[in-house]
This record gives structure tokens, sequence and C-alpha cells, in this order.
């Protein structure tokens, strides 16, 4: 089974043995840029119930999604923030990071160009312009990886 968390829709997709597709659905989620991993999750369970439900046997389950996308997640594993690729909130903070370490040396430690799209900069807005969100975060994930 595939499951595409797009940035305007999930998709569930099974395939038998011999690779034929035998369901397929998408569930439309709302939000936007401002994509709610919370919404997206129940999605994904409320799915997979009904899959389990109409197949007998093991299932192996792929993910993608939209990236590079952050959750901020808490202690207890839940969701605090988020900010999906098209979303462009940090870009305030680049400048700011690029005065820190020059692009060939971000690309060198993080193998990413310094930009708003990545992880570096979605964490330091979050920490400047969302500090108890920042306090409370234990991990930072991707989003396939959040769900």
């Amino acid at each position: 089974m595939g499951v595409d968390l797009g940035t305007s829709s999930i998709k569930f997709t099974v395939l038998n043995e011999g690779f034929k597709e035998v369901y397929m659905a998408s569930r439309g989620v709302e939000g936007g840029v401002f994509y709610n991993p919370e919404d997206a999750l129940l999605i994904v369970k409320s799915e997979l119930d009904i899959i389990a439900s109409k197949f007998a046997g093991e299932v192996y389950v792929g993910f993608s999604g939209h990236s590079p996308s952050l959750v901020a997640m808490d202690e207890e594993g839940g969701s605090l923030e988020s900010i999906i690729w098209l979303d462009n909130r940090a870009e305030p903070v680049v400048g700011d990071l690029a005065r820190l370490l020059d692009e060939r040396e971000w690309y060198t430690r993080t193998g990413l160009r310094l930009s708003h799209i990545f992880f570096p900069a979605k964490i330091e807005w979050i920490k400047r312009f969302k500090p108890r969100v920042f306090e409370k975060a234990r991990w930072f994930t991707q989003f396939k990886d959040y769900i």
C-alpha cells in the first residue's frame, strides 16, 4: 500500500501481489499552507481502518509526502507546530542565519542550501517567533515521518 501525503489531499493505493491496483482512495485535507498534522493523522488512521477491513493478510505500507516539511513534536509525540514546504514564514530569518555561516558552510554541515524551505530556517523561525513551542519541542521531523 502506498500513502501519499499531498498538499491538498492524501491518496491511498493498494496493490496486490501482482502489483495490480485493487484499491484507491483520495481524501481531501484543509488548511493549505497551514496543514494540520493532527488532521492528516486522523485521515490516515481512518482510511487504514477501512483498508484493514477490506483486505486480510499482511500489508506493507510505504509513505511519500511533501518535503521538506517540518513538524515540531512534544515529549508525547504530539504535534506542536508544522511548517510545510510551501509555507514561507521562515523566509525572514534566512538573512540572519547567513550571517552565522556562509552558504558553502551551511551546505557542508547540513547538505542543504540556506533557504526558508529547509529545517534550519524553520526551526530558527519557531525559536524566534514561537518560543513556547520551541521550549516544548522534543523532536523536529518530516511530515510523513510524523504520520
